[in-house]
């Protein structure tokens, strides 16, 4: 017997501090768990330059909070930031526009899994 447990109806992304929970119920002759997810770190996705002005970032992303620019933002991806590269894990906030690395900066990994035997 085996049960499948999908949470890609919770509203990714999570805020800072939000989290998911749910539970799994097996057998007692269960004895594995497999866990499929995107990695807990933070990846770049290579489609456009990082400027970090609040101008350029796009949804879902500007709901991260509080920036240092008074500008709303254009709610879609400039073209002329975009670039070919390739996902690689994501640099972080650097500072020196809109975003501030103390309130938006992270280090990898940006998320924690545990798995904990309640019964």
């Amino acid at each position: 017997m085996s049960s499948v447990v999908i949470a890609a109806g919770d509203p990714p992304p999570l805020l800072q501090g939000e989290s998911i929970t749910f539970e799994i119920t097996a057998s007692r002759r269960a004895w594995f768990l497999s866990w499929t997810s995107m990695r807990s770190y933070g990846f770049d996705a290579g489609s456009e330059r990082n400027t970090e002005d609040f101008a350029d970032i796009v949804p879902p992303c500007q709901i991260f909070g509080a920036t240092s620019s008074a500008d709303a933002g254009t709610g879609m991806s400039d073209p002329a930031l975009a670039t070919k590269g390739r996902v690689r894990l994501h640099r972080g906030i650097r500072g020196g526009n809109d975003l501030v690395p103390e309130l938006h900066g992270w280090r990898n990994p940006v998320a924690s899994i545990r798995v904990e035997r309640i019964g």
